[in-house]
């Protein structure tokens, strides 16, 4: 997979994860949950790459919102995709 060494790889990573594929896997990520999910991935971004830096209240508490949105549903996204994808290939739950 050639995206993966590419600049913005994360990106299409979530794109990609949001979009089921008939026969082979269901997404992984709900459609609704891409804003959010690249709020936070560009936050990291930031703060991984970032020596001099003065945070900004308004957009933490925004992160903060994502974040609400997203971390709550992520356990119950996983078992589904697990559980979705053991079906499709017979493997036991």
């Amino acid at each position: 997979m050639v995206f993966f060494c590419e600049r913005g790889w994360h990106t299409e990573l979530i794109r990609r994860l949001s979009i089921a594929i008939e026969g082979v896997r269901p997404a992984f990520f709900l459609t609704t949950m891409g804003q959010p999910l690249r709020e936070l991935r560009s936050f990291r971004h930031v703060i991984n790459h970032a020596y001099d830096l003065e945070l900004d209240r308004d957009k933490l508490v925004l992160l903060l919102k994502y974040a609400r949105q997203v971390a709550p549903g992520l356990k119950s996204l996983v078992q589904s995709f697990v559980d979705e994808v053991s079906i499709r290939e017979g493997w036991p739950l």
